[in-house]
């Protein structure tokens, strides 16, 4: 019996067609030069909603924010 000629579409060290490492991903140096995604209608509506969300779990709702703008004024917020 003849043996078979072996085909060239597949590589030695892989019995699968197209199966092959992918090159390595190039890493960008400096600052990312991407600009992020611009806010639509709908999600600019919905940040008066998500703010008043976070102030609730965070400063425990209005009158925790009436507290802490309190705390800022009587220090004389002297972040400046």
């Amino acid at each position: 019996m003849a043996r078979r000629e072996k085909s060239q579409e597949i590589r030695s060290t892989d019995g699968r067609k197209h199966n092959k490492r992918l090159p390595s991903k190039v890493q960008i140096k400096g600052q990312v030069t991407s600009q992020p995604a611009r806010l639509n209608d709908a999600k600019k509506k919905q940040l008066p909603k998500i703010a008043d969300k976070v102030a609730i779990k965070t400063l425990g709702g209005a009158a925790g924010i009436f507290e802490q703008l309190a705390e800022l004024i009587k220090s004389g917020n002297q972040t400046q």
